[in-house]
């Protein structure tokens, strides 16, 4: 069985929306809708969602009123369930084992030692089909706006908006069998959950124009944004069958639990932008925001920014140029804040959840400490500089950007890996102010427009490099973060001033001992035999341990890249892009897991060319169960190039001639083809080259202290679509 042929195949996509809109001057509307399906690549996941749209303008005299209302329900089968663990299943499966197996009540086979020897990976098709978890959501986003006119340069605005959600889960496995595996109880997990946002702007602008040469325009603003969700959870076992799904008809232990919160924002707003002679630009701001997530003393931060340009091509000396079209200098500075931490982090939370054993028939409720606060929170600070111009020659044919930008963060709030000799677990340590971060980079975008008869075209071509480095972890000297996952075994990423944030950390590999006089002329190493992996000794000591690991690479790209072009004629056009990627490494703890040797899995069809003997291999060590070299320790040789180039886009279209729309009553129809992330060229041996990792067993999620360590990411599926765009 070719179980990736199997569980990742071609999956349909419909997209159908239509959209009405009319009015006049003073009242103007608007109505749109539509149905999005979406099969995903990977067998037994499907997304469809269904949405409309009302919008609505009006003018009365001196007062304008809007509004807008979206209402969206969506219907989702194994959406981010399983994730990686999925992907580790399907590769490590048995070729001997099959899809189906009619003699089983589920209909699919599962591993035997008859079949699949000592491999135990489960038949991934018939997991999750036997296992599905369902969500639905719905979803009613609405805005209305009223703007008065005081003064015919005064205006008042009123922006009032509502985000209401409601989310369902239902996640029921069923007694079945799979050979070996199954389920020998029949279960039920659901829950429903609902949001409620609101934001309320209150803005006073003032516009003016003074003596033709001098434009002012200036804001204050008051905003308040308040967020509420809850959450109720039931979980039962034992139901008679598997058609009565409802937590009333299971007979076991009922389990029920439930979580709310909430947060909210408040801000005060200024901005003032000045234009002079249409030559020389100002933008000042300043903002004060408060935010529910940190403690009474740091609950507000100011945050102030300053833009100024120059349209040097407006000069006297430049007006008459034949060459030169537009010529912009532009400075700026500014602050931001971050308070995206999650909420109760400044407190310390206790579960009640927990029991606790007093001889072997007494069990006690308990309360145990989840995660430890930080009452001295505050925001982060991000301090941006920029400097760039915008050129043009020829009447605008050429045009050129570029950007050099320095970034500064302090105060970043990150949850630090804590002790377990607290008694705490590695990850429930207090979110701190812990980093200051330095990012800087320079940018720049080419472009060429032109025309030669009907035919009209376009190239443009971007490129950006972003360095990143720690500065400072306030009193910390490094920390240390140890991604634990399904592949085997953990991987060491560090951080630490001076370096780029997340780089891998480990040993040197140095090639595999052939001999065991190798291994004698070598620094000691515990545990090494002939085949097994060699580890340089980089602090000279003679032993070969913990205190070896160093830096061994990291997933920041020296340079991203992109190009793209267009063109039409007559009624055809066509557009490409590309996007690429150069210098990124990525750390294969997928390929860790599929070149072990020694698990109870299916490995790659590399380890074919495993060490064998003296001369065989001096990059793939010995197959060996109880490895007491530890070949798969965090080192250099699971640190790959992932350099790629990417073509994001293919548009090919035909807008149909007028007298022949006319005779199907429209007023315009084109028809295109759309193909998306059509071809990769990469020399990564994984699935996605483009992708920053997740934080391991079961989890896609990011943590900016894990970023680069590829625990399996799914596939990126190229999409072919064919469109008709009618309007009447």
């Amino acid at each position: 069985t070719d179980w990736q042929d199997e569980a990742i195949n071609p999956a349909p996509i419909q997209d159908h929306s239509i959209s009405v809109a009319g009015g006049n001057p003073n009242a103007k509307y608007a109505i749109s809708g539509g149905v999005f399906d979406q099969e995903s690549v990977l067998a037994f996941r499907t997304y469809k969602r269904y949405y409309s749209r009302v919008k609505t303008e009006f003018k009365i005299g001196k007062l304008t009123i809007g509004q807008s209302l979206i209402a969206s329900k969506d219907e989702g089968l194994n959406l981010n369930f399983g994730n990686n663990l999925d992907l580790a299943y399907m590769m490590g499966a048995a070729p001997t084992m099959k899809v189906y197996d009619p003699t089983n009540d589920s209909g699919y086979a599962g591993p035997q030692p008859s079949v699949t020897g000592v491999n135990n990976r489960d038949n991934i098709i018939g997991r999750r089909d036997m296992n599905r978890a369902y969500t639905w959501n719905g979803k009613l986003l609405g805005s209305a706006y009223a703007a008065y006119k005081i003064l015919p340069d005064l205006e008042y605005r009123l922006n009032a908006g509502m985000n209401f959600g409601n989310r369902r889960f239902k996640n029921y496995v069923p007694q079945f069998q799979m050979n070996n595996r199954g389920s020998n109880v029949r279960s039920l997990n659901t829950s429903l959950g609902e949001s409620y946002e609101y934001l309320l702007e209150n803005t006073l602008t003032y516009n003016k124009v003074i003596k033709k040469n001098y434009r002012v325009n200036l804001l204050a603003g008051f905003t308040e944004q308040n967020y509420y969700t809850n959450r109720i959870q039931g979980t039962r076992r034992d139901f008679p069958s598997n058609d009565i799904q409802v937590l009333s008809a299971g007979t076991g232990v009922f389990t029920i639990d439930g979580n709310e919160a909430e947060w909210a924002i408040r801000s005060y707003l200024g901005r003032a932008n000045i234009t002079m002679f249409d030559k020389y630009l100002i933008t000042a701001t300043i903002r004060r925001d408060g935010s529910s997530r940190f403690g009474a003393s740091n609950r507000y931060g100011n945050f102030p920014s300053l833009a100024v340009g120059w349209n040097v091509d407006q000069e006297n000396f430049l007006k008459d140029s034949k060459l030169i079209s537009g010529l912009k200098l532009r400075a700026s500075w500014g602050q931001l804040g971050n308070q995206d931490i999650g909420n109760y982090s400044n407190q310390t939370v206790v579960s009640t959840n927990s029991r606790y054993f007093f001889g072997a028939d007494a069990l006690a409720p308990a309360a145990v400490v989840n995660s430890l606060g930080n009452p001295n929170l505050r925001w982060e600070r991000t301090t941006q500089s920029n400097i760039g111009v915008d050129l043009s020659f020829l009447q605008n044919k050429i045009t050129f950007t570029a950007d050099y930008w320095i970034k500064n963060t302090d105060g970043i709030l990150v949850r630090t890996p804590i002790s377990t000799v607290t008694g705490f677990a590695r990850d429930s340590g207090p979110y701190q102010n812990a980093a200051e971060l330095q990012n800087k980079g320079l940018e720049f975008l080419l472009g060429y427009r032109g025309s030669k008869g009907e035919l009209k075209y376009g190239v443009s071509a971007n490129l950006s490099a972003v360095r990143n480095k720690v500065i400072s972890l306030g009193a910390g000297t490094s920390i240390i973060n140890l991604l634990e996952n399904v592949y085997y075994s953990g991987t060491f990423v560090r951080t630490m001033p001076g370096l780029p944030m997340s780089h891998f950390y480990g040993h040197i590999s140095d090639g595999i001992f052939q001999t065991q006089a190798e291994i004698n002329a070598h620094a000691k190493q515990t545990g090494a035999k002939p085949g097994d992996v060699r580890f340089r000794d980089i602090n000279g000591d003679g032993v070969v341990d913990a205190n070896d690991r160093t830096n061994i690479g990291d997933p920041w790209p020296n340079f991203d890249y992109g190009f793209a072009g267009d063109a039409s004629f007559k009624g055809f056009d066509i557009n490409v892009s590309f996007y690429g990627t150069q210098g990124k490494q990525l750390y294969d703890a997928q390929g860790v897991y599929l070149e072990t040797m020694q698990g109870e899995w299916n490995n790659k069809t590399t380890v074919l060319n495993r060490w064998k003997g003296p001369g065989t291999s001096n990059t793939l060590p010995r197959a060996v169960r109880g490895d007491t070299n530890a070949n798969n320790r965090g080192q250099s040789r699971y640190v790959l190039d992932a350099d790629f180039l990417r073509m994001q886009n293919f548009q090919v279209g035909y807008t149909l001639p007028q007298n022949v729309v006319k005779k199907i009553g429209a007023r315009n129809m084109r028809v295109y083809f759309n193909g998306q992330n059509l071809f990769t060229l990469t020399n990564y041996p994984n699935y996605n080259a483009d992708t920053l990792g997740g934080l391991g067993y079961n989890d896609d999620s990011m943590s900016p202290l894990g970023f680069g360590v590829d625990t399996g990411s799914t596939p990126i599926p190229s999409v072919y679509s064919f469109g008709v765009n009618l309007t009447f």
